[in-house]
């Protein structure tokens, strides 16, 4: 049994209005790390519109799947579960050129290359900036947990565990948590993203918040300013604290390991 799933090898591919061409890497990877197998081939670009959703460039992308499972988007913008994929940055850049805010494409980029450069610490990340992520979700980035710089001969970039959301001052149950590594080709030239859920076993599931009700961290005053706000907005940064340090725990757990190791695994060719 060969350790390496198959790779895939394109030449170039024009995005929409085929102005533009960009050379396409083959990727493999070993996705029996997490007990998956990888259904790797190339997605093509879906034309930028409005909306809070994420219009990606043609790209490679290998949709993690359980033994005898088969995953189909719904919708042209639909995106897996639980995926790697590899996208031009030429493209994303020709896809979304916006400067200046940051959570945008080109702030992410230029993010992650200033952490992979030492030009920027981890500890220098402070809202508004966020931990590199890619693609753009329509939520806020509210927990992160158990970050690490991580190097291989094909990428270099990050790994952390992540919960986003568009609501402030709630639980969050285990099923929230992603794990993700956001990196670049040793290049430069591709952006490399995997999402896998992870479920941190300290953290209650969906059903026991459902169970108990128990879904407010703090009752939400009716001001957003004032003593009643300010002891608030103290309850809800204790609690997400708390949660950094529950998803720092994790750091080394048999389940970052093998997902570290899907990592580790990634070719381009």
């Amino acid at each position: 049994m060969k350790p390496w799933l198959p790779a895939l090898f394109l030449t170039s591919v024009a995005l929409a209005g085929g102005a533009e061409v960009f050379v396409l890497p083959g990727l493999s990877l070993n996705a029996r790390w997490i007990g998956r197998t990888a259904d790797i081939g190339t997605v093509r670009g879906v034309p930028r519109a409005d909306g809070p959703i994420f219009f990606f460039p043609t790209h490679v992308r290998a949709v993690l799947t359980r033994p005898g499972e088969r995953w189909k988007p719904g919708y042209d913008t639909e995106l897996p579960e639980t995926y790697a994929a590899v996208y031009p940055v030429a493209g994303l850049l020709a896809q979304y050129p916006e400067r200046g805010e940051p959570w945008n494409v080109r702030t992410q980029i230029d993010t992650l290359r200033a952490l992979n450069s030492g030009r920027l610490r981890l500890n220098e990340v402070k809202w508004p900036l966020t931990l590199p992520f890619l693609p753009l979700r329509n939520a806020n980035q509210s927990v992160t947990g158990a970050v690490r710089p991580f190097k291989t001969p094909a990428v270099q970039g990050i790994r952390y565990l992540a919960i986003y959301s568009q609501e402030d001052g709630v639980r969050f149950p285990r099923e929230a948590v992603v794990y993700t590594f956001q990196g670049l080709s040793r290049d430069g030239r591709f952006y490399v993203t995997v999402q896998v859920p992870y479920a941190p076993a300290s953290l209650p599931t969906r059903a026991e918040l459902d169970r108990t009700r128990d879904y407010a961290v703090a009752p939400v005053p009716e001001a957003s300013s004032g003593p009643a706000y300010a002891a608030y907005r103290r309850k809800v940064d204790a609690y997400r604290a708390d949660l950094t340090g529950q998803l720092n725990a994790e750091d080394g757990a048999p389940g970052v390991r093998a997902l570290d190791a899907l990592v580790r695994s990634i070719r381009l060719r």
